[in-house]
Parts: structure tokens; C-alpha cells; sequence
């Protein structure tokens, strides 16, 4: 060190008790009348307590730093997992979506040619009853062919609809279908009779569908056999109406009127 500059270091000493200290060291020079160094006043100040106390602080930062690094990796190791498993549950929907449209396509085609065998059995019934004379199975032939043909209608609206939505029938627009090609099955007598749907906006699975529509068939072809006779004229109203105030899906009332 230069004798004329002041020091102040901070040292470790070693107490006659073998305690090792720390102490603040202050060393000044002292000069005469001519500037030159004579002596030099050296203190010292016990700064134990303090040095411990910054020792403990930098190993508690230490601790805590060690600690955040831990709880950082552990967090960006999560945060890997969930990204690794939204990729997979993202694979999975794209082929779940697949699968379904997929789906969605054979049951459009089994809807397609479910009409088409439906078609098909609907002429080889009305072939038989040409071939025969016997009017009672002729009048049973002719109940089995109006049957097949509601389930036939329902298979038709079915193929006509969105490919995304095959297993579920508007019945709305099932009855007002019903109504309007119901003429072809009737005999010239029956046209004085006018046929109506009134249906509130109902949506069905197929197989209750089904249901609806040969209860509604029969319920058609028994207002044109009985409700008319000796050749009136008049209305037949078939209605479907929801019961319930939000629920669009569940049950419904079918009624038949004229």
C-alpha cells in the first residue's frame, strides 16, 4: 500500500479464544508540518455480526435461486407434457372426426339402398296382387305396400339430408311429405279428400321415427277408408305437436284430425 493514501480493508482475524472474527481495518496517515508521513492511526471495528449476517443471506439466495431453477425446470417440464398431450388429443379428434365422417357416409349409403330394397319390394307386392283375385289378400297386400312405403319415405328424407346428420328425422318435414305423396297409394275416389300436416319443429332418432310414421300411415289411410263416405268431400289434418317448452327432442303428440 502507498504510505500517504488511507486503507480500509475488511479482514478476518483469529480471537485468543481460537474465534475467528471479522473486522473493519481503518489505517490514515498522519503528516507533518511539510506534508511528510510521521505516523499512521490504525482502528479496528468488530463487523462480526454483520459479515454473518450477509454470509447467511447469500445462502439463503442461494437456496432460493437453486429452488426457483428446480421449481422452472419442473414447470417447463409440464408444460412439455401438456403440449406433447394436447398434440396427441388433437391427433385423436382430427381422427375421430374422420371415423365419424367416415361413418357418416356408410349410413348415408345404407339409407340410399334401404329405399331402393324398400322400392323394390314395394313392386314385387303390387306385381303379386295383379297376379291374384282374391280381394282380401289383395286388401292385405295393399296394407303390407303402404307400410314399406312410410319406412321408405323416412329412409328418403334420410338420404336427402345432410351426410352429417343421417340418424335423425325432421318430422315436420316427414309429414308434409307423407301428405303430399300420399296420392299415388290412394284410388281416384279418395282425391276429393285433401290431406294436411301441422307439425311443430320436432326432430326424432329413426327408430321413433319409424314409429311415428306407421302410426301416422295407418291413422291417413283409416280417415280416407271411414271417415268419408258415400264419396264426401273433406280435409284430413295429420299434427305433431311438441309438448314441453324448450325440449325439442323430447316428447311429442301426434293427433290426426278432419
Amino acid at each position: 500500500m502507498m504510505a500517504d493514501k488511507p486503507l480500509n480493508l475488511e479482514v478476518q482475524l483469529r480471537a485468543k479464544s481460537g474465534r475467528q472474527v471479522w473486522a473493519a481495518q481503518f489505517v490514515s496517515p498522519v503528516h507533518d508540518d511539510q506534508g511528510r508521513v510521521i505516523q499512521h492511526f490504525a482502528s479496528f471495528w468488530d463487523i462480526t455480526r454483520r459479515i454473518r449476517a450477509e454470509q447467511r443471506t447469500q445462502r439463503l439466495n442461494e437456496v432460493l435461486e437453486s429452488r426457483v431453477k428446480e421449481r422452472t425446470q419442473e414447470l417447463q417440464n409440464e408444460l412439455d407434457r401438456r403440449h406433447a398431450l394436447e398434440g396427441v388429443l388433437t391427433e385423436s379428434i382430427r381422427e375421430k372426426d374422420k371415423l365419424l365422417g367416415q361413418r357418416n357416409v356408410l349410413l348415408h349409403e345404407v339409407n340410399h339402398r334401404a329405399k331402393n330394397s324398400i322400392a323394390m319390394a314395394i313392386s314385387m307386392l303390387r306385381l303379386q296382387m295383379v297376379r291374384q283375385g282374391n280381394p282380401g289378400v289383395s286388401e292385405a297386400l295393399e296394407n303390407a305396400i303402404q307400410r314399406l312405403d312410410h319406412l321408405a319415405r323416412i329412409h328418403e328424407l334420410l338420404y336427402r339430408q345432410d351426410s352429417n346428420d343421417v340418424q335423425s328425422v325432421d318430422m315436420a318435414a316427414y309429414l308434409t311429405e307423407l301428405c303430399r305423396n300420399f296420392g299415388h297409394l290412394r284410388s281416384p275416389e279418395d282425391q276429393r279428400i285433401e290431406l294436411m300436416s301441422d307439425a311443430d319443429d320436432i326432430t326424432l332418432d329413426v327408430d321413433r321415427a319409424i314409429n311415428v310414421a306407421l302410426i301416422a300411415g295407418e291413422a291417413i289411410t283409416n280417415a280416407l277408408k271411414h271417415a268419408f263416405p258415400d264419396l264426401r268431400r273433406g280435409a284430413v289434418r295429420v299434427g305433431l305437436h311438441h309438448e314441453g317448452e324448450d325440449d325439442r327432442k323430447g316428447a311429442g303428440r301426434l293427433t290426426s284430425g278432419h
